[in-house]
């Protein structure tokens, strides 16, 4: 540690003693029962949206570096890595509209909430008999609709 401190001329640090616990400064979390599962989803669509865009800019400088270096040296496993590059590139795309496209739908199903199903009438209908009995009802109700 101390050639560390030393190679980057750093300066000590001296640790601040805590005396009282009453005025530790705390991470507050806006989450509430209501609107957590909305605010999540939130934030984990613009993590996920966040990283696939940045992917794309990435591979998109690492693809331009790379069509250089295999112009330049014109050798066949360049241009393979290339290709393999640009196939990167257009699947993280595609993936980032597939998100959205799946965003678009979860918040559309949002939207139309309604009360859950509830059963209001149920019929039972039971029939007792054997299996040649119910294929012969099959086949004369056929036969009546004709």
């Amino acid at each position: 540690m101390d050639k560390l401190k030393e190679l980057f001329n750093l300066p000590d640090i001296v640790p601040e003693e805590v005396s009282d616990t009453t005025n530790v400064p705390a991470t507050l979390m806006n989450h509430t029962e209501t609107d957590g599962d909305d605010s999540e989803m939130d934030s984990d669509f613009d993590l996920a949206r966040r990283t696939l865009r940045k992917l794309v800019e990435t591979s998109s400088d690492t693809l331009d570096e790379a069509i250089l270096l295999a112009k330049n040296s014109e050798h066949p496993r360049a241009y393979e890595v290339v290709g393999q590059i640009m196939k990167t590139v257009s699947e993280v795309s595609k993936d980032l509209l597939t998100l959205r496209e799946q965003k678009q739908k979860i918040v559309s199903s949002m939207g139309t909430k309604k009360e859950p199903d509830t059963i209001r009438q149920q019929n039972n209908i039971v029939f007792a008999g054997s299996t040649q009995d119910l294929l012969n009802m099959i086949e004369q109700k056929k036969k009546d609709s004709i």
